[in-house]
């Protein structure tokens, strides 16, 4: 059987709500790893556990918490998810900020 492997970098999942499904499907033999991502690992709907073929790889950079949203995606100045992302040229902001 085949596996597969989902690698979020530079993500925030936080306070989602799916009401029929997990928010993020991993399919049979699937390995989750995270890197430079704020995870709310509070929740038990991000992702379906049982499809997992191991435990999520939690690497480097990564938060679980509060992103501090203020009006709609923005971070507010206080977030701890500034600056918190791959330091990598290739993932700067554009902007700036």
């Amino acid at each position: 059987m085949s596996s597969s492997r989902i690698t979020l970098l530079n993500t925030i999942l936080w306070n989602n709500d799916a009401p029929a499904a997990d928010e993020i499907y991993a399919g049979a033999n699937t390995e989750l790893h995270f890197q430079y991502s704020d995870v709310d690992t509070s929740s038990d709907i991000w992702f379906g556990s049982s499809q997992l073929s191991a435990e999520p790889v939690w690497g480097e950079g990564c938060l679980a918490g509060d992103p501090l949203f203020e009006s709609g995606f923005h971070l507010s100045g206080a977030s701890p998810c500034i600056d918190a992302g791959h330091p990598g040229d290739t993932f700067a902001d554009p902007a700036g900020d």
